[in-house]
């Protein structure tokens, strides 16, 4: 998530990227007003009718070699027939774009939208969940073959940097602990390609669309992807579907959700034993997260703002229980 500072919506900025790609003038103005911001700006516009989306990310907050890395990863899948997000070229040719603004400098991405609907925003069948855990097999086997020029972070990484950030704003030695303790924990699991790699970690049902005239998923949203265990995906996958599904029928969906990603040749025996540990590098990183985005505060804060930072204390201190209660 970004710094509060970033926010804000900021049209005048969006377009001053949008105008080095092709555009549909007319549109402009209503479809950015569908504009998101949380780890990166995100303006929607139409190309010849087509809808694209604008990616903005401050320099400060993100660095050039990650989206290239990012964009390496994504030209291989498309390359081998995955269904990921598409980058889109600018009138000059270029796939990313860094330019110094009056509101500093900025990376700019766009890419084509995917086809169908977020599966959030679907009725859950069967069919859906077969395809949902399917194609994460499929990203896995794909992501175990993957040999890049460019490197993403690696957890270890992560965790270096949760440390810088539980360290700058002075958390509880308990926290220290529970964290050395799950680095540790981390590195007594035993390393191979079968069981790390590339991973999504964000591999969610509100960022896989299901298309109803394929029956296959897309998936976007490759920002945070880094080297990790392939069980994150599996349990981040899991606990999104748990979410929207009843109780009495989470059993059967899960089963029917990991026999369709071992139906690609991925194993998922003994996972189980890892849940608690990689749950709780999540909880560990998104409370870093959290903590890094609201650890700077206006004191023109507008309502939103305001609003927004109480919730994410109040999420703040539901992780706070389950880091420490394990």
């Amino acid at each position: 998530m970004l710094k509060f500072k970033y926010l804000f919506e900021n049209y005048d900025l969006a377009k001053t990227f949008i105008n080095r790609y092709t555009h549909d003038q007319e549109t402009l103005d209503d479809t950015l007003s569908h504009f998101r911001i949380s780890a990166n700006a995100i303006y929607p516009f139409y190309a010849n009718q087509k809808l694209q989306f604008l990616r903005l990310s401050p320099a400060c907050e993100k660095q050039l070699v990650c989206i290239q890395a990012e964009l390496e990863f994504l030209h291989y899948l498309n390359n081998n027939q995955f269904s990921a997000l598409i980058p889109v070229k600018s009138l000059t040719g270029d796939f990313i774009i860094t330019q110094q603004t009056m509101w500093g400098e900025y990376h700019a991405v766009v890419f084509e939208s995917v086809n169908g609907y977020a599966i959030d925003d679907l009725h859950l069948t069967d069919t859906i969940v077969e395809s949902f855990g399917n194609t994460l097999g499929k990203l896995h086997l794909l992501s175990s073959q993957f040999n890049p020029n460019l490197k993403r972070k690696t957890h270890t990484d992560v965790f270096d940097w949760i440390e810088s950030v539980y360290k700058t704003h002075n958390v509880s030695e308990e926290f220290m602990h529970q964290l050395m303790m799950n680095r540790l924990e981390m590195q007594s699991i035993q390393m191979n390609k079968d069981n790390y790699g590339l991973i999504h970690y964000d591999y969610e049902i509100d960022n896989v669309f299901y298309d109803e005239k394929t029956l296959n998923c897309s998936v976007i949203d490759f920002d945070d992807s880094m080297y990790h265990f392939y069980v994150v995906d599996i349990i981040q996958a899991l606990e999104s579907l748990k979410e929207i599904v009843d109780e009495s029928h989470w059993e059967y969906t899960k089963s029917l959700f990991l026999k369709a990603y071992e139906n690609t040749g991925r194993n998922v025996s003994g996972i189980d034993s890892y849940f608690d540990i990689m749950r709780k590098f999540c909880h560990l990183y998104q409370y870093g997260r959290i903590m890094n985005s609201i650890s700077e505060q206006r004191d023109d804060e507008p309502i939103w703002m305001t609003e927004l930072r109480k919730k994410l204390i109040i999420k703040m201190r539901t992780l706070e229980k389950n880091i420490t209660s394990h």
